[in-house]
């Protein structure tokens, strides 16, 4: 089981890893947007299967995918 993936993508590098925080598990997304720092937005996993929801959903990332959820907190936030 991986638990990170790296893009190289038109908005830069894209981090994707599967975490296991305090407050549950996560699948989190590093990106370093034009103009800012380092900045992070995860998807939280909580419950008694919670490690079966975070595994299937980390599975289905794709460079596609990570793009589209970049773009959107780049959206709301613009430089």
């Amino acid at each position: 089981m991986n638990f990170a993936k790296l893009y190289d993508t038109e908005l830069g590098q894209i981090l994707v890893k599967l975490e296991d925080e305090d407050e549950g598990l996560e699948v989190r997304y590093y990106f370093v947007p034009e103009g800012l720092g380092l900045c992070s937005v995860a998807v939280k996993f909580e419950g008694d299967d919670n490690w079966e929801k975070a595994e299937k959903y980390f599975k289905t990332v794709t460079e596609e995918k990570s793009i589209e959820v970049v773009k959107e907190v780049i959206d709301i936030f613009p430089t």
